[in-house]
């Protein structure tokens, strides 16, 4: 059953690969970072509210192996389905009401 599961859950979503290494844009320069970022590094720096990275931040996917980029170029990173996520607010609600963002 949790391998079905599993199955299912990757084939919803193929576009969500949390290894994926990526180059921002600086916000300030403009410039292409100088250091690759894990996905799970730039979930980290977006979900901080950092202003490092804003949703709209440029990104592009980087194989640090082949020194290639994604063919699909730059993307903002509220169009990248696991990043886009991590820009979301996120509330809950309690007896007293809704509460957040957190």
């Amino acid at each position: 059953a949790t391998l079905a599961m599993a199955t299912q859950q990757q084939q919803a979503s193929p576009n969500i690969d949390i290894t994926k290494i990526y180059l921002y844009q600086n916000i300030k320069t403009q410039a292409p970072s100088s250091t690759p970022l894990s996905t799970l590094q730039l979930i980290r720096i977006i979900s901080t509210s950092s202003n490092i990275i804003s949703p709209t931040t440029l990104v592009i996917g980087f194989n640090p192996q082949t020194t290639s980029y994604d063919t699909d170029g730059w993307k903002a990173v509220n169009t990248v389905p696991i990043l886009k996520l991590a820009c979301t607010k996120w509330y809950y609600e309690t007896s007293d009401g809704v509460k957040g963002p957190v």
